[in-house]
């Protein structure tokens, strides 16, 4: 698939040479190094879901928002194992 954008192939190749230079740095990191960074990158993706809801519902209470910002990785099936009860709640 071809992105909406030109192509610029020096671009990629910067972009290759990026991702060489993080592929080796973490290589050299340590397994809890890596743990970090990774809850870090979670904690930084949960932050977004939770603003662009709150956006669309400033009027929300954190509960809330974080329950239907979690809809984006959960399915279906387990977002209603897990809340189904607290949002019927939510209707009434």
């Amino acid at each position: 698939m071809t992105p909406a954008h030109d192509f610029d192939p020096s671009a990629n190749s910067s972009e290759e040479h990026a991702l060489e230079i993080q592929a080796e740095l973490l290589g050299k990191m340590s397994p809890t190094q890596k743990l970090e960074l990774t809850s870090s990158y979670s904690r930084a993706i949960l932050g977004l879901a939770d603003a662009d809801v709150r956006s669309m519902h400033p009027d929300w209470p954190d509960r809330r928002i974080r329950i239907e910002a979690s809809r984006r990785w959960l399915t279906t099936e387990l977002h209603q194992a897990a809340f189904g009860s607290e949002i019927a709640s939510w209707n009434h």
